[in-house]
């Protein structure tokens, strides 16, 4: 395994999120070893894990970009720009030894977790041999912590995703926990908390169900 990115596009489909959840529910067994390893390397402050799925098609080449503005991070399928860095990565699928890039950020800030955690060979290796182990590596990802200063203000604070599914874009912005009171809600990404894995983010799936494709069957 090595620690540069892999350039290419997706070598698979990110999963429907209806059918992203419902496999979470029965691999979160496995986060906390993923959670263990980021601890061991001191990694807390760079890297969550994070649920890969997708809320819209995306075409061939395409790939989910994140734009900032101000609190706020909206996200869309598409190209990234020249200036865009890697923020989801995920063990290749295509047998080249190296990193997926999944989703890519642009206008970054808060330095470059992203290069802090492709720079510790040690971690790359043990994280992606325990994705790969259980199949979890088209499932989960290793998430740079780009969003980390929009948190910082309490432990209160958590990522909320809200879809316009027909506009083909999602918008992110920390809220407090109590958005999600009286809310039906999915975690989408984690981050180690001391001894603990703790939800930095979710996705608010009150109503949206209706408007999502329905899963794809299982595989055989």
């Amino acid at each position: 395994m090595t620690a540069s990115a892999a350039q290419s596009e997706i070598s698979f489909p990110l999963k429907d999120f209806a059918f992203a959840q419902q496999l979470h529910e029965s691999a979160r067994e496995f986060l906390p070893e993923i959670a263990g390893i980021i601890k061991k390397h001191g990694l807390e402050d760079e890297v969550a894990i994070r649920l890969l799925h997708t809320h819209f098609p995306l075409e061939r080449g395409d790939a989910l970009v994140h734009r900032r503005f101000g609190d706020v991070f909206e996200t869309r399928p598409g190209r990234a720009g020249e200036g865009a860095v890697g923020c989801t990565f995920t063990p290749s699928q295509a047998g080249s030894g190296g990193l997926d890039i999944i989703e890519y950020i642009e206008d970054a800030q808060g330095g470059d977790p992203a290069g802090r955690m492709l720079a510790r060979q040690a971690f790359i290796d043990e994280a992606t041999a325990a994705l790969s182990r259980n199949g979890m590596n088209t499932l989960y990802g290793l998430g740079a912590r780009f969003y980390r200063d929009a948190l910082d203000a309490g432990d209160n604070l958590i990522l909320v995703e809200r879809n316009d599914i027909d506009g083909r874009r999602s918008e992110t912005r920390a809220m407090d926990r109590s958005v999600l009171d009286g809310e039906t809600w999915t975690e989408t990404a984690w981050r180690v908390a001391g001894d603990r894995l703790v939800a930095e983010g979710a996705c608010i799936t009150s109503g949206m169900m209706a408007c999502e494709r329905p899963p794809p069957p299982p595989p055989a």
